[in-house]
């Protein structure tokens, strides 16, 4: 016998299934209808020996498992389990995660189960490596682009201030020319005159 959540669970319990729609051959037995992810249907328990193909006791049956919070996996039957951490199924749990769970504790299987549709299940590198690299490789690019769009904005800012001053200091200059040109005219000092 196992307990769970204070229940007691025999191993000769009949427990429900996930059966694949598109395959058959693909399934695994359940504790709960929300461990039916898609593409896979609930499968009732008095079905499953007629449906799957065998029973699904205790020693059989996938549940969902807890990942993050304080400690990195644990196994649990619902959300309910996953208090500081997030709740997956168990096909979602192993191709996330390659991390499996069955209801029954290893000293309490009596009979090596067989392989079910959630042995087949590869962990999908995606999930373990490539969403966390693409979003963090995303939010590098839009860094970068923010940090670089500042400073062209500031080169462009102080390009326009320094050309601004090379305008007016040009003006400035043409206006003091302008002025002792017409102060050499006024005085007839020739030495302004050849500088004009």
């Amino acid at each position: 016998m196992s307990e769970v959540k204070g229940q007691k669970i025999t191993t000769g319990t009949i427990n429900p299934a996930c059966q694949n729609l598109q395959d058959s051959s693909d399934h695994f037995c359940a504790f709960h209808p929300n461990d039916c992810e898609e593409p896979y249907a609930w499968v009732s328990p008095e079905d499953t020996r007629s449906v799957i193909g065998t029973s699904c006791t205790c020693e059989k049956v996938r549940t969902g498992g807890c990942v993050g919070g304080f400690t990195s996996f644990i196994c649990g039957l619902t959300p309910d389990d996953c208090i500081y951490s997030t709740f997956f199924a168990p096909a979602s749990l192993k191709r996330e995660h390659g991390e499996s769970c069955r209801l029954c504790p290893e000293s309490d299987i009596t009979v090596t189960a067989a392989l079910d549709g959630i042995d087949m299940i590869e962990k999908d590198i995606l999930y373990s490596f490539g969403i966390p690299a693409a979003i963090s490789l995303a939010v590098a690019i839009l860094l970068g682009c923010a940090i670089r769009c500042c400073f062209v904005k500031r080169r462009n800012k102080r390009l326009a201030m320094k050309g601004n001053v090379d305008a007016i200091t040009g003006d400035l200059d043409a206006i003091d020319l302008q002025d002792r040109k017409e102060e050499s005219e006024t005085k007839g000092d020739p030495k302004l005159k050849q500088i004009v």
